[in-house]
């Protein structure tokens, strides 16, 4: 075989192609959307003493709306998750005080 000849390009197997695609999310680049979250305390109304949070987003460039769409809805899981948790938490605190005073 001389230099001139190229060999014929193998095919990636499939171990090979799903190591590709691996690397290929891992090493992404993250998006460049922005986002914002600020979390406030109801004072009045049914809802008062609950935690609400709001969450602006904006999609990034690259991102494509499937992408998009999921990066919010585990953002948002997260902040539920979180906002659910501090007020389970307040709302313990609050009876652990109430039981004492009662003492």
């Amino acid at each position: 075989m001389t230099d001139t000849e190229q060999t014929p390009e193998r095919k990636p197997t499939p171990t090979e192609r799903v190591w590709e695609a691996f690397n290929a999310v891992l090493l992404k680049p993250p998006h460049r959307g922005s986002e914002s979250t600020s979390y406030s305390t109801v004072t009045v109304g049914d809802m008062k003493g609950r935690t609400v949070v709001k969450h602006d987003v904006v999609r990034g460039e690259e991102e494509t709306w499937d992408e998009f769409r999921a990066r919010c809805q585990r953002q948002w899981a997260d902040l539920n998750a979180d906002a659910t948790a501090y007020d389970a938490g307040r709302m313990q605190r609050e009876l652990e005080a109430s039981m004492e005073a009662t003492k």
